[in-house]
């Protein structure tokens, strides 16, 4: 192993000083690098997702970055940023079409997960209007309610069980009547 970390790209070091400017620059110059493995973080995208830096991470999605492109932990941007909170990262990765749900292994949990465990409501929102899994289990076979509901996080369980309600009715041959026996007041509660 490299004495400094792994070796990475000029571009994936002035992403983690956060050089917008010579990003922009080196994207353009060096478009290969954009998804090299290397450093810390993984790539340039996730080390931006990272630091939080949502300018940076608009800079490589511009120039080519995979969205979806797993680090050597085998872990997504949006995993990343729904777990460190970082909320308009997270809308900005879904809105560029990042894999919702994506889970190489079960060893690594779901961004809804991931939002969950970390108290992350309007994340864990987001997610969810995005069609996150409610059904996702990890390692340990838990589903983000189970997760949210050990960590104390009450406010998601609630939520989440509202979503998993309408979605339960929706698909019932007799949503209607599910419907019609669990109306709940639509202003407390999230429309997806």
């Amino acid at each position: 192993m490299h004495p400094m970390g792994p070796k990475a790209s000029p571009l994936y070091y002035a992403t983690l000083g956060g050089l917008c400017d010579l990003v922009a620059y080196l994207s353009k110059r060096h478009p290969t690098h954009v998804n090299t493995i290397g450093g810390n973080y993984g790539n340039p995208l996730h080390a931006a997702v990272a630091k939080g830096d949502i300018d940076t991470v608009s800079i490589l999605v511009q120039h080519g970055a995979d969205i979806n492109l797993l680090d050597w932990r085998n872990e997504s941007p949006l995993q990343r940023a729904s777990q460190s909170g970082h909320y308009g990262i997270v809308k900005f990765l879904l809105e560029h079409q990042a894999d919702v749900n994506i889970q190489k292994d079960k060893e690594r949990d779901p961004a809804l997960h991931r939002a969950a465990h970390n108290g992350e409501l309007e994340i864990c929102r987001l997610l969810l209007k995005y069609k996150a899994n409610l059904e996702l289990r990890n390692v340990d076979q838990m589903t983000p309610l189970h997760v949210a509901s050990t960590t104390r996080h009450h406010d998601i369980v609630e939520n989440c069980s509202f979503v998993a309600l309408m979605q339960m009715c929706r698909t019932s041959i007799f949503g209607h009547h599910c419907m019609e026996h669990h109306k709940m007041e639509t202003s407390e509660r999230p429309s997806y």
